[in-house]
């Protein structure tokens, strides 16, 4: 849309005026006025400037950080059409931040509850939720963000979760390039890190599933996708 192209301008020039000041030595700090026409389209309930904040809150978070913190905050409580908005453009973002996973704790609290009626953004929630467990910004405790989606998910959910876990794994053609050190490194960290975080999973997963639910022919699926994490 138009109001999107503008507010998306808008930020293309407050990181370039950014940038210049990080390249002559300067502290990259967001230019007032611009930061004042953005307060004002959101404050003006423009819905792509939400969409915008979402999607590149990595980036308004090197441009103001203290204004990142505060406004992440401000948004827990924002009526659903402009929150909605705002989240989905956030899990459209390119990468998971640890950084910003534990900023936007309230805001994954919320998505969870939230019905988005299945699609992208469901299974974006879930991919967040999986990045956050295997990195350790996340467990496997009754309040923990994982335990909340597993209890609360459907089969099929689930199963799209588990094998997005399994993806994470050391490839074929990372192997096939010959060993390095970052290769060396990755394989150590995925060793002594990641696989008894998956072992932890898969024990909780089967155990959760066994107790509280009937354990028909769909958690058979979920059941098959768990061999993948062993």
């Amino acid at each position: 849309s138009t109001e999107g192209k503008t507010t998306e301008a808008f930020l293309n020039l407050s990181l370039r005026c950014a940038r210049l000041n990080q390249k002559e030595g300067k502290t990259p700090v967001w230019n007032a006025d611009l930061k004042a026409v953005y307060e004002e389209l959101l404050s003006g309930k423009i819905y792509d400037a939400y969409t915008i904040l979402g999607e590149y809150l990595p980036n308004f978070f090197y441009l103001d950080k203290a204004w990142v913190e505060s406004k992440v905050k401000e948004l827990e409580k924002l009526e659903d059409k402009a929150w909605f908005t705002f989240i989905v453009g956030y899990f459209y973002s390119s990468k998971v931040y640890d950084n910003l996973f534990v900023l936007m704790r309230q805001h994954y609290e919320r998505a969870l509850r939230y019905d988005f009626e299945g699609g992208r953004a469901q299974e974006l929630l879930a991919q967040h939720i999986a990045i956050g467990y295997l990195r350790d910004q996340d467990d496997l405790v009754n309040d923990g963000l994982i335990c909340k989606f597993l209890q609360t998910a459907k089969p099929e959910t689930i199963e799209r979760f588990i094998g997005f876990i399994w993806m994470q794994r050391i490839n074929k053609d990372e192997t096939d390039l010959g060993e390095t050190p970052e290769l060396a490194e990755k394989k150590k960290h995925w060793l002594q890190v990641i696989t008894p975080r998956i072992i932890k999973l898969w024990q909780y997963i089967f155990e959760n599933y066994q107790k509280t639910q009937k354990w028909d022919k769909k958690f058979e699926k979920v059941n098959s996708e768990l061999v993948n994490l062993s």
